[in-house]
């Protein structure tokens, strides 16, 4: 199979913090059990070539695999040079780690073209171009999913089956707290960061994964969002973003649940870990509490200081062997999205099969008709409820 990747930022090649991103190495691990030969990279930065060859190089030599990865940027190319581009080289599919604000244009061109696409999260900012991937993704039977990879984390997988279990009795609340440090708006995505907000980033995760966890949709929603320090930085974006909700079937109100998001993303860069997430769920017989960041496991160097390690992300760990492979629910995530294609390819699943149980476009335009909202609430610098 050959692949396509739009972006070549810090998910997909680790950039300066690391040799190997998630992507790049998803892709290379997956092409132990999978025919994969051949990786085409495309950035708007031709500053990436270097760094990028390299993660690949040491990926690929690190796995023992020998996958063709080579690089190309947009920069000055004329419009119409990355459609001729996927129709003469034929590429298998796509994934679009591309900044959010471009993954509506691009997501238009590779499915237009009937190129199966795995969007980085959210899948589109907002939600009249994700319904308008919708029915392009459809009139063209190609296959859209969304890359929420928290779906495939076995702490989320077990709060999903104590729910379905009613070990918790009736939902009454979910309680979010999720925070990132200040070095990824103010350094990693300064180019950027301001054309998209904390909610829209990373908030969006837990708005899929509640669906995802419940099956039930948000109704009504509030929004509060603070600015103070990034404004001083030259960043006109929300340091912090608070959202109520109001979740449950449409046609039944008895069995309604609230949500409160409190989302920052000006953590101190001294912080134990890049991102610090708990999530609750509290009903009528019980409740669980989910600590993301503290997985038990920390370590102390003399050049890292203090560390939170989440071994069950993304981690290249030695198997019982001793042979080095990438570990998580990042790359289960992105396996599987592989693994989907190479099925539909050889006529093992249907699309229609795949939008039934991935996080496809139905599935994911809840979250993206819900960061939609919120956008607009914080633009419009009012709390007023909003009705879905």
């Amino acid at each position: 199979m050959k692949v396509l990747i739009l972006g070549s930022g810090m998910y997909v090649t680790g950039k300066d913090h690391s040799k190997t991103g998630t992507i790049l190495s998803s892709i290379l691990q997956s092409s132990k059990s999978l025919p994969i030969s051949e990786v085409k990279i495309i950035s708007y930065s031709q500053s990436s070539k270097d760094h990028t060859l390299s993660s690949a190089a040491y990926t690929n030599d690190l796995l023992g695999t020998n996958v063709s990865v080579s690089f190309d940027w947009l920069q000055d190319k004329e419009s119409n040079w990355l459609e001729n581009f996927i129709n003469v080289e034929k590429f298998d599919f796509c994934i679009n780690s591309l900044p959010d604000h471009l993954h509506f244009e691009f997501g238009k061109l590779t499915l237009e073209n009937q190129l199966p696409t795995l969007m980085v999260k959210p899948l589109t900012p907002t939600y009249k171009e994700g319904l308008e991937l919708q029915n392009i993704a459809n009139s063209n039977d190609t296959y859209c999913a969304v890359e929420f990879h928290k779906r495939w984390d076995e702490s989320n997988l077990y709060l999903k089956n104590s729910i379905e279990q009613s070990r918790l009795g009736e939902l009454l609340y979910f309680d979010v707290n999720y925070s990132q440090r200040i070095v990824i708006p103010s350094v990693q995505f300064k180019n950027w960061a301001a054309k998209t907000n904390i909610f829209q980033y990373l908030g969006v995760h837990y708005v899929d994964l509640i669906h995802f966890m419940t099956g039930k949709t948000p109704k009504k929603l509030s929004v509060y969002g603070t600015k103070k320090k990034l404004v001083t930085l030259g960043i006109d974006t929300w340091d912090s973003v608070h959202v109520s909700s109001i979740w449950g079937n449409k046609e039944n109100d008895t069995q309604d649940f609230y949500v409160h998001f409190n989302l920052n993303w000006i953590d101190s860069n001294n912080t134990t870990a890049m991102s610090d997430q708990r999530i609750s769920a509290i009903g009528t017989e019980g409740r669980i509490d989910c600590d993301q960041k503290n997985r038990g496991v920390q370590e102390v160097t003399s050049d890292g200081g203090a560390q939170s390690i989440n071994p069950y992300f993304s981690s290249w760990i030695a198997g019982a062997d001793g042979t080095q492979h990438l570990n998580g629910y990042g790359f289960k995530s992105i396996y599987a999205f592989v693994s989907d294609i190479h099925d539909l390819l050889n006529n093992k699943t249907t699309v229609e099969y795949l939008n039934k149980i991935r996080p496809g476009i139905e599935s994911s335009l809840v979250s993206t008709q819900f960061i939609d909202l919120v956008t607009q609430q914080l633009t419009n610098n009012t709390t007023t409820q909003i009705t879905l």
